[in-house]
């Protein structure tokens, strides 16, 4: 509470409130500088591959031309969804918070295979770095990191609608296949 009439107020008492307002305001305006980092028209995309179950999720920027037809043209899949710049600048900031700096690697995300539980893949401009997952792995501080951007991405993904056209010569077969591993660098850039 930043006023009570019942309390009185003192010197330090204001000093930390105020203290306080300005880490909030800080830290707000920081997330914003952050998420500026997908401006209009950038070439951004995130990718998230589980090797459990096979699905694949990609988010890209609403306002890159690459992206105008994606939606009227018949697909394979309906993994990538365009989302608002400030929403993949959200997800970047929550990637940069839990570490993706730190702990990805340059290049295209590994191809699927054994030994692999999954992968975060990160495209902006002309950068392309990735986080893979180890089968089993006992790092603790990357487990939580990954979880978080994990959840940075889902949050996303079912934020938002993308009524898709999919090419399916299968029918209703389409529903009886089996999760098949994406191919990394398959998706269009």
């Amino acid at each position: 509470m930043l006023f009570d009439a019942r309390h009185s107020v003192t010197r330090s008492g204001l000093r930390r409130q105020a203290a306080a307002l300005l880490a909030a305001a800080t830290l707000l305006l920081a997330g914003c500088a952050l998420a500026s980092r997908v401006g209009s028209g950038d070439r951004a995309m995130v990718r998230l591959f589980d090797a459990d179950t096979g699905v694949l999720l990609e988010l890209a920027n609403e306002s890159h031309p690459q992206w105008q037809d994606v939606y009227s043209q018949a697909r394979r899949a309906a993994e990538l969804k365009l989302v608002p710049d400030e929403l993949l600048g959200q997800v970047l900031v929550a990637f940069e918070e839990a570490g993706f700096d730190e702990l990805a690697a340059e290049g295209p995300a590994p191809e699927a295979g054994p030994g692999l539980d999954g992968w975060i893949e990160v495209r902006l401009g002309d950068s392309l770095r990735h986080l893979a997952m180890p089968e089993g792995s006992l790092d603790r501080p990357r487990l939580a990191a990954y979880a978080r951007m994990k959840l940075a991405v889902l949050e996303a993904y079912q934020s938002v609608a993308g009524l898709q056209l999919i090419d399916n010569p299968s029918g209703h077969e389409l529903f009886k296949e089996g999760p098949q591993a994406p191919v990394p660098g398959s998706a269009p850039r």
